[in-house]
C-alpha cells in the first residue's frame, strides 16, 4: 500500500490505491486539483488546466510546463530542457552539448562536435575542437583561427590580416593597400596602391616604385636600375657601369 504523509497542517492527501489517484486537499477541505499517480507506470501527473507537471520513473524524466514555458529533465535521454516559449535552454549527456537560445541570440556548447558556438544574430563566436579552429565574428568584421588549415585571419570588411602557416606567409591589407610576406616565395611585397615595394629572394631582387619611377635592384640579373619616370638608368654588371640619361643630347658614358 501507498502510504502519503500530510504535506501541511490541516492538509492532506489521500489515497486510492485501486483508481490510483490521489487528490489534495486544500486547508478548507475543497478539491484544489486532481494528481494522478500511477505505481505501475510510476509517475506523477499535476495538472491545473494543462499548467502541469509530470514526473515518471519509469522514462525517468521530469515535465513541467505552465502552458509550454517549460522544463524538461530526462534521465533516460540524460538532458535537461528548459524553454519559455522557445527562449531556451537544453543540456544533453548523450549528445553532450548545452545549447541556450533567446530566440537564436545562442549559445551552444558540443562536446561531441567539440566546438562552442556563440551567436548574438550571426555576430558570433564559434570555437572547434574537431575542426581545429576559433571564428569570431560581428557581423563579417571577423578574427578566424584555424590550427587545421594553421592560419589566422583578422577581417574588419575586408581591411584584413592574414597569417598562414600552411602557405607561411602574412598578408596585410587596407583594402588593397598592402603588406604581403611570403616564406614559401620567399619575398616581401609592400604596396600603398601599387606605389610598392617587392623584395624577393627567390628570385634575388629588391624593387621599389611609386607608380613606376622606380628602383630596381637584382643578384640574378646583377644590375640596378633607377629611373624616375624614365629620367636616369644605372646598369651595374661585372664589367661596368652604364649611365642614360633622360635628355638625348648627352651621351651615355660607359666606365669599364
Amino acid at each position: 500500500m501507498l502510504t502519503l504523509k500530510p504535506v501541511a497542517v490541516n492538509s492532506a492527501l489521500l489515497d486510492s490505491n485501486k483508481e490510483g489517484t490521489c487528490w489534495f486537499l486544500t486547508k478548507k477541505g475543497t478539491c484544489w486539483f486532481l494528481t494522478k499517480n500511477s505505481r505501475k507506470e510510476g509517475y506523477l501527473l499535476v495538472s491545473r488546466k494543462e499548467g502541469y507537471l509530470l514526473v515518471s520513473r519509469k522514462e525517468g524524466y521530469l515535465l513541467v510546463s505552465r502552458k509550454e514555458g517549460y522544463l524538461l529533465v530526462s534521465r533516460k535521454e540524460g538532458y535537461l530542457l528548459v524553454s519559455r516559449k522557445e527562449g531556451y535552454l537544453l543540456v544533453s549527456r548523450k549528445e553532450g552539448y548545452l545549447l541556450v537560445s533567446r530566440k537564436e541570440g545562442y549559445l551552444l556548447v558540443s562536446r561531441k562536435e567539440g566546438y562552442l558556438l556563440v551567436s548574438r544574430k550571426e555576430g558570433y563566436l564559434l570555437v572547434s575542437r574537431k575542426e581545429g579552429y576559433l571564428l569570431v565574428s560581428r557581423k563579417e568584421g571577423y578574427l578566424l583561427v584555424s590550427r587545421k588549415e594553421g592560419y589566422l585571419l583578422v577581417s574588419r570588411k575586408e581591411g584584413y590580416l592574414l597569417v598562414s602557416r600552411k602557405e607561411g606567409y602574412l598578408l596585410v591589407s587596407r583594402k588593397e593597400g598592402y603588406l604581403l610576406v611570403s616564406r614559401k616565395e620567399g619575398y616581401l611585397l609592400v604596396s600603398r596602391k601599387e606605389g610598392y615595394l617587392l623584395v624577393s629572394r627567390k628570385e634575388g631582387y629588391l624593387l621599389v616604385s611609386r607608380k613606376e619611377g622606380y628602383l630596381l635592384v637584382s643578384r640574378k640579373g646583377r644590375h640596378l636600375l633607377v629611373s624616375h619616370k624614365e629620367g636616369h638608368l644605372w646598369f651595374l654588371t661585372k664589367k661596368g657601369t652604364f649611365w642614360f640619361p633622360q635628355e638625348p643630347k648627352y651621351d651615355y658614358n660607359l666606365v669599364l
